[in-house]
């Protein structure tokens, strides 16, 4: 097994000894000779494989576990559960601030710490743990329940429109990602994995996928036609694109029947990235509800193709139609893109 891909827990992080070494001696938490009993990757205070219960809070089966441990033999923790993290921050803050030379250190440590082991993308089938080095995928069989993984380490790379995350294998991911969704193309693939952060997205909301979107204009080539029907998928090089000769502005996209809100993602993104500035994006749209003249929104999108929600109201069932009034300019073509919508539904 090599020590450095191999996971040493069940559907857990892949972390060499070496990794948890540089790891903890950044943060000033390293004991040297007590390797054997570092767990979760950010110091010794979880001794013991676990035993200490208020630093563990237990979960049921089937759930990633979150905590590491660097034995030189495969067993998996005693334990298996997620981190309490209160507890142990609370430990560690009493022991760093002993040290006032490690203070800031610790400070800023914590702080990508908590961040990093909050990203975590689910869906039905697939859960996805993502960290700047690594990215675990599980996978749940529908036809026989079975759970399985694959992990990728690698070095994480953000731009705009796709972030990279380049694999020790040699592999490169394509990252497009927010605080709430994380899409992931892989090289070899046309369909794109995801899972939304459930912190963000209450587990009550549908995600819709919805190729039934229309639009007053659209752009047609010889060899592709970019119509409103695109914006129902994640596909990399599939927008929805204006027909117009000028920027599009006035142009209106009909959503159809929505929920509380959508998800959108600005502008053409593909792998050929230089695509995203040659081509407009959306600066500024203006919904409005055919069954309700009353309801007017006036929303200013962000120039990234980093998902962007846009709440509607709490009114759900809503007719939107969606009108160009803004555009951030391209550095080579008028033509205005849309990457894709996704509406949101309560359950």
């Amino acid at each position: 097994m090599p020590s450095n891909s191999t996971p040493l827990a069940n559907n857990g992080e892949a972390y060499s000894t070496d990794n948890l070494k540089k790891i903890a001696k950044e943060e000033v938490l390293y004991e040297e000779g007590n390797i054997n009993n570092i767990d979760a990757a950010y110091g010794s205070w979880m001794e013991s494989r676990n035993s200490d219960s208020r630093q563990i809070i237990q979960t049921g089966t089937h759930v990633v576990n979150q905590t590491y441990a660097p034995y030189q033999n495969t067993r998996e923790p005693a334990s298996q559960g997620k981190i309490n993290w209160n507890y142990v921050i609370g430990e560690v803050w009493k022991r760093m601030i002993k040290n006032r030379s490690s203070f800031i250190i610790f400070v800023f440590s914590l702080i990508s710490t908590l961040a990093i082991a909050q990203e975590k993308y689910v869906n039905m089938f697939l859960e996805i743990d993502f960290f700047p080095s690594l990215i675990s995928f599980t996978e749940l069989n529908p036809d026989n329940g079975e759970l399985s993984t694959s992990t990728y380490s690698g070095i994480y790379r953000e731009g705009n429109p796709l972030s990279t995350f380049c694999c020790e294998n040699g592999e490169n991911l394509f990252v497009l990602k927010s605080s709430g969704i994380l899409i992931i193309y892989k090289d070899d693939k046309k369909y794109p994995v995801w899972g939304v952060n459930q912190k963000k997205y209450r587990s009550a909301e549908t995600f819709v996928f919805d190729d039934e979107i229309l639009s007053d204009s659209f752009l047609v080539e010889p060899n592709f036609t970019y119509s409103a029907s695109n914006l129902g998928n994640m596909f990399l090089d599939s927008p929805w694109c204006e027909g117009e000769k000028d920027d599009g502005k006035g142009v209106k996209i009909d959503m159809g029947l929505c929920g509380t809100g959508f998800i959108i993602s600005n502008g053409f993104v593909s792998k050929k990235q230089y695509l995203y500035e040659y081509n407009n994006r959306i600066k500024t749209i203006k919904l409005t509800d055919s069954n309700d003249s009353d309801f007017m929104k006036i929303i200013e999108l962000q120039d990234k193709a980093e998902p962007q929600y846009v709440f509607i109201d709490n009114i759900p069932g809503r007719h939107i139609n969606i009108e160009i009034l803004e555009t951030y300019s391209g550095s080579k073509w008028n033509d205005t893109c849309i990457n894709f919508i996704i509406k949101l539904f309560n359950r």
